[in-house]
């Protein structure tokens, strides 16, 4: 995780630099001169502080924007699906003079007018993790295609039983979030289930702040289930 997270992060970090020149003259998303023309400063907003893939993500931001000189900040949601927690982080990096904006949304639609008002100021603003709707809301778009991810491991799962009729045990992330709704959703087309198939079990998992509570979980439909033929988690 962590090797494909730093490439991914220096990739973005090099193409923003390389459009600015490691300055702020070159505008995106409106007529504001934001920065004037001073050094790069790049603002990162996660959707948590904890999860470890966004502790990777941040390290590795951090550093390549160093080795850029570039200046760099690093804000976070409290929770998985605190859309308004990322607003505010979006408004303090605007007041903060970032030229940059890199974020993961909780979901698609949730921080577009934040979004919007940072294009608006002139700061690019980069999608990462999760992709926005409409795409047009960012100026770029760096992410898994969430929903063919889903359909992959659905198709995966579907050939290995062999015929076999499938018992799924699924425990979805955070709901509402769109990473987890495509994946969910992409699972289920290719395993050939629907939301209402009888052959189908899931729960939601709890904001993950810790792996705790849905580690729980997970045992406990695997217990009260316990002749499935198949899981995802």
């Amino acid at each position: 995780m962590g090797l494909r997270v730093s490439r991914t992060l220096a990739v973005t970090v090099v193409a923003v630099l390389a459009l600015s020149g490691c300055t702020t003259q070159r505008y995106w998303g409106g007529t504001s001169t934001a920065g004037h023309g001073g050094p790069a400063k790049i603002g990162l907003v996660t959707k948590t502080e904890t999860n470890p893939y966004f502790v990777v993500l941040r390290q590795a931001a951090k550093a390549e924007a160093a080795s850029k000189g570039a200046s760099f900040v690093a804000l976070a949601g409290k929770f998985d699906g605190d859309n308004d927690g990322q607003v505010t982080a979006i408004e303090n990096l605007i007041q903060q003079g970032v030229t940059t904006i890199l974020i993961t949304p909780n979901t698609a639609s949730g921080v577009l007018g934040a979004i919007a008002q940072a294009r608006a100021r002139g700061i690019l603003v980069i999608a990462l993790d999760t992709a926005t709707e409409p795409a047009s809301a960012v100026d770029a778009t760096y992410a898994t295609d969430n929903q063919a991810a889903g359909r992959q491991q659905g198709a995966y799962l579907k050939a290995a039983l062999k015929g076999a009729q499938p018992h799924v045990l699924m425990i979805d992330g955070t709901a509402g979030a769109t990473v987890d709704t495509q994946r969910h959703n992409g699972f289920l087309q290719g395993i050939g289930l629907t939301n209402s198939s009888r052959r189908r079990s899931w729960g939601t998992s709890p904001p993950m702040v810790t792996r705790t509570k849905p580690s729980r979980r997970w045992k406990t439909c695997c217990s009260a289930t316990p002749t499935s033929t198949s899981s995802i988690r």
